[in-house]
């Protein structure tokens, strides 16, 4: 993938104080390029060093009067922004949408008035298949939403597509899995959990699985991801008005993940690090319970994408990282 070809345009990232923003951000600063970041927060968008001429901008999402400025002359938007907890989602169906559809949909007619036409590639979730049976599970699997936040981000792929074959954009939809690496915290509690127990392993805490931990995941880390979405742009006429799974195409369960933590903190820390197998919470959602690996093959095909980082150097890469 070369970068290259983002040089001497202008790129809007869209929730840039996030893991995922900050580290897309991080990686086009080095690029000749107008990069703007946008936050709710303007103070959590952390200061960036390169050639890239960056422009921070706080903005109400749900403000259907911000978008106009911003898109008009920008070729490539990467929109990031969202309210990530599945919890929050389901206590409170009207304040998710507000935060995780309708910006969406104001940015969108604001390109249709502005005619700006850009790329717009969208973070998109694996949850939005539901509670599928066959690993891996592939692109083409049947939507199946069980959560609010799932048919939200449904609703957001669906005008996404809508807008693209009605010739206002060209966009991809990118359904990440579990994300993990270097980089700022996850905004959500229920968000992250790698993150989470590589911190708690270098504080020499006992790291908490919900009881056998044999649920399995693709966790993917975060370079991948951003190359991801950088290739997802370059190759727009591949991924145009279409939705592609983004993980390593490799579960591992909670159990081997945290004892591989554990053993990799203990190595390089000298102690122990502990894990202790704990009741599951009563209301815990079904979609917590489930298995998932990724069949990326549609998007490789598209784009010539694939991980290159298995679980043990991630793991090792993140410790060294936050040891530092």
């Amino acid at each position: 993938m070369d970068r290259q070809v983002f040089e001497n345009t202008n790129i809007l990232i869209t929730g840039a104080s996030g893991f995922i923003g900050h580290a897309l951000a991080s990686s086009l600063v080095s690029i000749d390029c107008s990069l703007t970041r946008t936050s709710r927060d303007k103070r959590k968008l952390l200061p960036l060093d390169g050639p890239a001429k960056v422009t921070d901008t706080e903005i109400d999402y749900a403000d259907a009067t911000v978008w106009n400025d911003l898109v008009r002359d920008t070729e490539t938007i990467f929109y990031l922004s969202a309210q990530t907890s599945s919890a929050n989602s389901n206590k409170d169906p009207k304040q998710d949408f507000h935060h995780n559809v309708l910006p969406l949909l104001n940015l969108l007619e604001a390109i249709k008035e502005t005619k700006a036409q850009p790329t717009v590639i969208f973070a998109s979730t694996a949850t939005i298949v539901g509670l599928t049976e066959d690993l891996p599970v592939a692109e083409n699997a049947v939507e199946n939403p069980i959560t609010i936040y799932d048919i939200h981000k449904l609703c957001c792929e669906k005008y996404l597509s809508y807008y693209a074959s009605n010739g206002h954009i060209r966009s991809c939809s990118l359904r990440l899995a579990n994300v993990y690496g270097p980089g700022v915290n996850s905004s959500s509690a229920d968000r992250g959990v790698l993150n989470m127990m590589i911190h708690r392993a270098i504080q020499n805490k006992t790291l908490s699985i919900f009881g056998e931990g044999l649920q399995i995941r693709d966790y993917t880390y975060i370079s991948d991801i951003i190359g991801a979405f950088l290739v997802a742009a370059q190759r727009i006429d591949a991924t145009n008005g279409q939705h592609f799974n983004i993980g390593s195409g490799q579960g591992h369960t909670f159990m081997e993940a945290f004892t591989e933590i554990a053993n990799c903190a203990g190595a390089k820390l000298q102690h122990d690090v502990r894990i202790e197998n704990i009741d599951a919470p009563s209301d815990l959602p079904p979609i917590e319970a489930r298995d998932y690996i990724a069949n990326t093959a549609k998007f490789t095909r598209a784009t010539g994408w694939s991980a290159k980082t298995d679980l043990h150097s991630g793991i090792q890469k993140t410790l060294d990282h936050y040891l530092d």
